[in-house]
């Protein structure tokens, strides 16, 4: 039994370190593309899920430049570090949580200008504390939730390009208890992928 145990764990090991490789090989190291990071976790998408607008896998979302040959990830979630809720990461840190179910990477062709434009932005918001938004709701620039940030991001690089809208949803009852009001005003996790500027390169299930 011991033996089974101590190769189940070997084997859970293996697989996760040649899926780590295999998501990394497939992003470019060069200034040409960026990307959306997307994950899903088990404990998140009872309730998130039923908020997109099609794709029932992804609860978090995080944009993803190459700095020093490797992407970087930069996402804001509900916990909590030196940058209040925002969080500067790799990949390997970003599929850390222990109940990741999904993971998918999508690919946004650029230029060597845009990159570098996304890059200032992106780095402005190191000096600045973001509050992660629990109301679900426009609360000032610096209270913002995953995909809030990412489409605020996106509008700051080109509002023209890059100008995605928020969705509409009518609450149920308990959710209307909650946020205290009967109609959400959001962006989904998935709102970027109403059209086609970003190509889903890579997706798994854990």
């Amino acid at each position: 039994m011991f033996k089974l145990s101590l190769f189940f764990c070997l084997f859970l090991s293996i697989f996760s370190f040649c899926q780590k490789k295999l998501c990394q090989n497939v992003i470019k190291t060069n200034n040409d593309s960026f990307y959306l990071i997307c994950r899903g976790t088990t404990s998140k998408i009872g309730f998130i899920s039923d908020f997109n607008l099609k794709d029932k896998n992804i609860t978090h979302v995080g944009i993803g430049v190459i700095e020093n040959n490797k992407i970087t990830i930069y996402n804001v979630n509900n916990e909590e570090n030196k940058n209040g809720n925002l969080f500067i990461e790799n990949l390997e840190s970003f599929i850390n949580p222990t109940d990741i179910n999904y993971l998918s990477i999508w690919e946004c062709k650029s230029n060597y200008k845009e990159i570098k434009l996304l890059k200032e932005i992106l780095n402005n918001y190191k000096s600045i504390k973001i509050t992660f938004d629990m109301d679900f709701s426009e609360n000032g620039p610096y209270k913002l939730y995953c995909s809030e940030f990412c489409a605020t991001v996106l509008r700051k690089l080109n509002p023209k390009k890059y100008n995605y809208y928020l969705n509409s949803k009518n609450l149920d009852l308990a959710y209307t208890r909650a946020l205290h009001r009967e109609i959400l005003n959001y962006y989904p996790v998935d709102f970027f992928q109403i059209n086609n500027r970003f190509n889903k390169i890579y997706e798994t299930f854990y």
